[in-house]
């Protein structure tokens, strides 16, 4: 929450797959963290600005829409959080933060009808 989206985004961003696209808001905007990510075969794609030129119409809605589709799990899953996350150390938060989106996909598994179930063990 103290730290700005494209800071954390050279934390972060540079451990995704290669070849991979980084989709974000008008905070991701950035032509050095764009440059950056380059160097590790990483596309940065934000959702540009009001001001600024827009591209393909087609790529905005399915940005959106992406991007829509991830916030939403996202609140969903800290919405499943406690209050207090206590952990002492990097690894036990990061642990419990794994048990929480493993039981969260469980959770969606769970909700899908039989036959879409079907489809995944197939």
């Amino acid at each position: 929450g103290s730290q700005h989206d494209v800071t954390a985004g050279y934390h972060f961003m540079k451990y995704l797959p290669k070849k991979s696209i980084a989709i974000g808001d008008k905070g991701y905007v950035s032509s050095k963290l764009g440059a950056f990510l380059k160097r590790f075969d990483i596309v940065l794609s934000p959702i540009g600005r009001n001001n600024m030129k827009r591209e393909n119409t087609e790529d905005y809605f399915t940005k959106r829409r992406i991007r829509k589709g991830v916030e939403t799990a996202f609140s969903m899953i800290t919405a499943k959080f406690g209050k207090v996350i206590k952990a002492t150390t990097i690894g036990g938060f990061l642990t419990k933060l794994k048990l929480f989106i493993t039981a969260y996909a469980i959770n969606c598994f769970l909700k899908l009808a039989d036959d879409k179930k079907a489809l995944l063990f197939n």
